[in-house]
């Protein structure tokens, strides 16, 4: 059980893996709060669940350390930098699940899909 936007629910956390690089997972930067993939472990940082909720079907990213993941200052340009910080319910802190099974985040401020610069398998 986890308090999530000030009621208790149930929360079911999971890691955003990278396809293109298995055993790969977005996770975050302690000092900058910017998004990279990295070799999955279950560290707070690379654990998300959803979190509060639009009308509209999209909701935040929050990891388990309690920050949303969002874009950095806002953008809506394609190749701006994701980054971890408080949730405080911006459209860029907003996802939502589309394609095939799900499998890629759309941004709800910018409507661009999550994905790793030049398709990158770096960490």
């Amino acid at each position: 059980m986890k308090t999530v936007a000030g009621y208790s629910a149930w929360v079911w956390s999971f890691n955003l893996r990278n396809r293109n690089a298995p055993g790969k997972c977005l996770g975050t930067d302690t000092y900058s709060g910017l998004a990279q993939i990295w070799p999955c472990t279950t560290n707070p940082d690379q654990t998300v669940h959803w979190a509060a909720r639009t009308a509209q079907g999209y909701a935040e990213l929050a990891d388990g350390n309690g920050n949303c993941l969002g874009i950095q200052s806002g953008s809506t340009a394609q190749g701006a930098n994701i980054q971890n910080s408080p949730c405080t319910g911006r459209p860029d802190q907003y996802w939502a699940q589309t394609g095939t099974g799900g499998l890629y985040r759309q941004n709800y401020g910018s409507g661009l899909v999550m994905g790793v610069l030049g398709a990158s398998t770096a960490t």
